[in-house]
C-alpha cells in the first residue's frame, strides 16, 4: 500500500477527527501530511496533529502574533 492510500484511508476514518461539526481537529500519526483538507473540504485545509512538525508551526505563529500585538502596544502614542 502506498502512503497517499494509507493517508486517504486514515484521513476517511472518523476516530481521526476530534471536536465538534466546524472546528475539528485531525490527527494521525500514519499519514505522512502535514495539512489536510478539511472534512468539508470547501472550508479549507488544517494541520495534522499527528505530524511532528504540526507543533512547530503552532508555536512560531504564536510567537509572530505575540510581536505583532506586543509592537503594536508598545507603539502606542
Amino acid at each position: 500500500m502506498s502512503q497517499g492510500e494509507i493517508n486517504d484511508r486514515e484521513w476517511e476514518k472518523r476516530e481521526n477527527w476530534i471536536g465538534p461539526l466546524f472546528f475539528k481537529v485531525y490527527r494521525s500519526s500514519r499519514d505522512a501530511r502535514l495539512f489536510v483538507p478539511k472534512r468539508q473540504p470547501w472550508t479549507g485545509i488544517t494541520f495534522n496533529f499527528g505530524h511532528p512538525r504540526t507543533m512547530l508551526f503552532v508555536w512560531m505563529f504564536v510567537i509572530v502574533i505575540v510581536t505583532v500585538i506586543a509592537v503594536g502596544v508598545t507603539n502606542r502614542h
